[in-house]
């Protein structure tokens, strides 16, 4: 993406979730396709033999590669300076989990703060995972180096948008800090309007001026009143980012310098008393300890009220971020190496007390149904200000209960023919079954003259599937608000045929060839199936 001749690209090698374009290339030969879908891994290896060759992940830089050879396979760091050795261990058919082995190779140029010291390094942990999608292409999930020594992730990304993820945004306009190389940029949702605030710190200036995107700030809101103030106190260097008057964010640098003082913290400013004025919540940042120090601000103070933990654990669960609610906050906690697990603490403030009131988990499954989410809301109702560091939380419901304990989620898509791309996928019926799937899928899609072709091909294909019941529930629907839809009356038809309900089957019949006549259609087109079971 560009905007305003700005190219942002990433120093550290992927965010959460990067796309590869299915394409391998061999150095001494041209470029040529190679589908990850055409082959199977074998079962028991532990190299996905069948994937040799050098895949190019697209990233928005264009930098980063990762090589699967027979003897090692290697995945490239910091625009290529850094190449290491990772072992591929098979979890499933499809997804391979990956581990720090060695070091390739390392620039000498690279900086001292960069370079990677391979002892300092845990070969236990897993940095990444390696998914093969249905589609042919891949996904990379990439979790960090575990630095021992440090006791943190090394190579890790923040919270990052790139050109992908920049793609649903307008750029609004910069604003300099007068703190070395940093500017704050501003940005506009395409289709929410609300903004996205983005500190980026200068790594190029060359042919095009480049840029490594530090943190990002979600406004919230769609009133830009953007002012940064930049403040020296203490031979520290403050940066604050107001939005129409209120913080939003506070960064600590050494001096002038534009490397980040406060980097083993983040800071949240939300109204945890509703008293409408901004308190402070600190907390570890991710891979960093699980810290967490509350403040209300009082005559113009922040005040200590609280200090407890955050709910993140170490080689699991990480604070993804803190939202204020309208009873208190959220601390938002998720595992990247567990497919989609996300824990919501929800926590109250009121009688001078803390109480964390629920926990609301969320999880699905990349082997079952990854459009299937249950939604666990366990109740707690803990005062952790009279222990803040010793109680005792409820956890999610086992496998065996969550049908009955858990509601259900289910990702309808971005737009109605993303969802009828899904009967593509003829090895995953689930994710087009069940009813509640086509609740959900009306209430985000309500039915309208401008969709009705595409439900009735979502009715229809339901039907060929033998998914029978919900092409009844659906097609219904769509009778109901379009009751001349001829079509529709044919597919419902022969659902409610292919479940045994023959008296419903021929009423439908019925009101099809009649709604063929009075609509003047071509009666030569109506199938001889429907005049044989209308007997």
């Amino acid at each position: 993406m560009q905007a305003n001749n700005i190219t942002f690209i990433l120093l550290f090698i992927f965010l959460f979730s990067l796309e590869g374009n299915a394409q391998s290339y061999n150095k001494n030969k041209s470029l040529h396709p190679k589908t990850a879908s055409n082959k199977k891994p074998g079962k028991g290896k532990t190299l996905p033999s069948d994937l040799e060759g050098e895949w190019a992940v697209n990233c928005g830089n264009g930098l980063t590669t990762f090589s699967i050879g027979k003897e090692e396979n290697i995945i490239s760091l910091y625009g290529n300076s850094i190449y290491i050795n990772v072992e591929v261990e098979k979890l499933t058919d499809r997804e391979y989990i990956l581990k720090f082995k060695n070091i390739a190779t390392q620039e000498n140029w690279v900086e001292e703060s960069l370079k990677i010291t391979e002892s300092d390094i845990s070969k236990d942990k897993i940095i990444g995972k390696f998914f093969i999608k249905k589609d042919g292409k891949v996904e990379l999930h990439w979790i960090g180096l575990y630095n021992m020594k440090k006791q943190k992730l090394d190579y890790s990304g923040k919270k990052y948008y790139a050109d992908e993820e920049l793609i649903n945004y307008l750029f609004v306009k910069s604003e300099r800090t007068n703190i070395d190389s940093l500017s704050i940029n501003l940005y506009k949702n395409r289709k929410t309007n609300n903004l996205v605030a983005t500190l980026n710190k200068l790594i190029s200036n060359d042919d095009m001026e480049q840029f490594e995107i530090i943190d990002v700030v979600d406004i919230k809101s769609n009133k830009e009143s953007i002012q940064v103030e930049n403040k020296l106190e203490n031979g520290k260097r403050r940066l604050l980012l107001f939005n129409n008057g209120m913080k939003l964010k506070e960064w600590s640098f050494t001096s002038k310098s534009d490397t980040l003082d406060n980097d083993k913290y983040v800071n949240y400013y939300i109204d945890i008393n509703k008293d409408n004025i901004p308190d402070k919540v600190v907390s570890s940042a991710p891979g960093m300890g699980d810290e967490l120090s509350l403040y209300i601000k009082k005559d113009n103070k922040f005040n200590l009220v609280l200090k407890t933990i955050n709910f993140s654990q170490d080689g699991g669960n990480k604070v993804s971020d803190i939202k204020e609610t309208k009873e208190g906050f959220v601390i938002v906690t998720t595992f990247p190496d567990r497919g989609y697990y996300e824990e919501n603490y929800q926590i109250i403030y009121g009688n001078n007390s803390f109480i964390l009131k629920n926990v609301v988990y969320k999880t699905s499954s990349w082997q079952d149904d990854y459009t299937k989410t249950y939604v666990c809301n366990v109740i707690q109702n803990i005062n952790i200000s009279k222990n803040p560091y010793k109680f005792k939380i409820k956890g999610m419901p086992g496998e065996e209960n969550r049908n009955q304990e858990c509601s259900v989620e289910y990702y309808s898509g971005k737009t109605l023919q993303e969802f009828i791309d899904r009967f593509k996928e003829r090895n995953s019926p689930q994710i087009v079954q069940g009813i509640k799937r086509y609740k959900q899928l009306l209430q985000t899609f309500p039915i309208t003259q401008q969709n009705i072709l595409q439900y009735n091909d979502i009715g229809y294909y339901l039907q060929q599937s033998q998914n029978n019941r919900e092409a009844i529930f659906l097609l219904t629907k769509l009778i109901e608000k379009f009751p001349n839809r001829v079509v529709a009356y044919l597919n419902i038809a022969d659902a409610y045929w292919e479940i045994n309900d023959k008296g419903k089957a021929k009423e439908y019949y019925q009101k099809y060839i009649s709604l063929m006549k009075t609509q003047d259609k071509d009666l030569k087109k109506i199938p001889q199936r429907v005049y044989d079971r209308n007997k």
